[in-house]
């Protein structure tokens, strides 16, 4: 009968079916001569340590090891030095992280990451096109009803490179496309397109993960590990946990289109240390535009964040939020949310733009509290 160490460790290896089978006295040998030894043992991608017909351990209980158990020293060297790392720890010594394939899209998105050429006096034309559900509930001859739509909505903002003059945003919100569930009766009642700017520059607002500016952007480390404390100081206790928190702030900071190369690269690399993080498709297509996407199931509020990144160009396309589980009027594997966002870079805000726009007077308080009244 197998030990416990070797139906675990066979088990953790789907090669070991292609080897010569070991003994439980061969496994528990070298077990024991990794974890007495005084060197690090070697991991199983260590190809330096698997290059020689034989392979030796050092250490009190050393021995040579023939040719045909080499890859299975590998593996138990691995296992045990799992065994002896902390909890949640990898190899590294980092917290463990997203899933090997999420990790390969984020290195080769993180590689590619690159942005246009671009002047203080130039402006990002950020198009953001949304989509959401709204579900009414109401009582109608003594029964309750509820009806659930699909409402598109759609944002254009000029904003300036150097964050030194004033946005000019265009709002077009409320398009009822489609109902998902209910009867007759209600649907979202669409707004009208407006165009709002204000006096103060993105720069002069205070700036954060959900409504960031230049100049905090500017600010955000680029070193991937003070990124990531600065994330997770910034998301502790917000949202339904740290880590569900972590990838939020990430995709609402993305969602804004501002965020230059060397940030988004250090962005996709912080992904890559959040437990739970996984591919949930190779081929997402979000409004014709196709992507890879990037997920963590938040398992306290049943929903799955989404971020969509080109890999080849290390452009986000979009984010979504994803109803796991299902709720009154909102079935499992809905879409709930979903932005896609196209940023170009232009000369100048259009002269139509500028004389549609309602200007209103605002006031930057000490407490980083913004009031604002319609100009006179």
């Amino acid at each position: 009968m197998r030990s416990e160490l070797t139906t675990k460790v066979a088990a953790a290896d789907p090669a070991t079916h292609l080897q010569m089978p070991l003994s439980d006295r061969e496994w528990q040998e070298m077990a024991q001569a990794i974890m007495s030894s005084g060197t690090a043992p070697a991991a199983a991608g260590d190809a330096g340590a698997l290059v020689a017909d034989r392979l030796t351990i050092t250490g009190p209980s050393a021995r040579a090891i023939p040719r045909r158990v080499r890859r299975s020293v590998a593996v138990l060297a691995a296992a045990c030095a799992l065994i002896a790392a902390p909890v949640g720890l990898s190899l590294t010594g980092r917290p463990a992280g997203a899933s090997v394939a999420a990790a390969g899209v984020l290195d080769t998105a993180a590689i590619h990451a690159t942005d246009p050429p671009a002047s203080g006096d130039q402006y990002w034309k950020i198009t953001t096109t949304g989509g959401h559900t709204a579900t009414r509930h109401e009582t109608r001859n003594a029964s309750d009803l509820s009806s659930t739509w699909w409402v598109l909505d759609r944002t254009i903002a000029y904003v300036a490179v150097d964050g030194a003059r004033p946005t000019y945003t265009e709002w077009a919100p409320g398009i009822s496309q489609r109902q998902l569930t209910g009867g007759p009766g209600w649907s979202p009642v669409p707004g009208g397109t407006s165009i709002e700017t204000t006096n103060l520059a993105p720069n002069e607002l205070p700036g954060g993960w959900q409504t960031p500016n230049p100049a905090f952007l500017a600010a955000l480390p680029r070193d991937v590990d003070h990124l990531r404390d600065r994330l997770y100081a910034d998301a502790q206790g917000h949202g339904s946990s740290v880590d569900g928190e972590v990838v939020v702030y990430v995709a609402d900071v993305l969602r804004s289109g501002l965020v230059p190369a060397d940030l988004r690269a250090a962005l996709f690399q912080v992904l890559k240390t959040v437990p739970g993080v996984d591919v949930t498709s190779r081929a997402v297509t979000l409004q014709g535009q196709l992507g890879v996407g990037i997920a963590r199931t938040e398992p306290v509020n049943g929903t799955r964040q989404e971020i969509m990144v080109d890999p080849s160009t290390g452009l986000l396309i979009g984010e979504r939020t994803v109803a796991v589980e299902g709720t009154s009027g909102v079935p499992a594997g809905t879409v709930v949310t979903e932005t896609r966002v196209r940023t170009t870079l232009v000369n100048e805000i259009p002269a139509a733009t500028k004389d549609a726009a309602h200007h209103a007077i605002c006031t930057a308080g000490a407490d980083s509290v913004i009031t604002c009244s319609k100009a006179p």
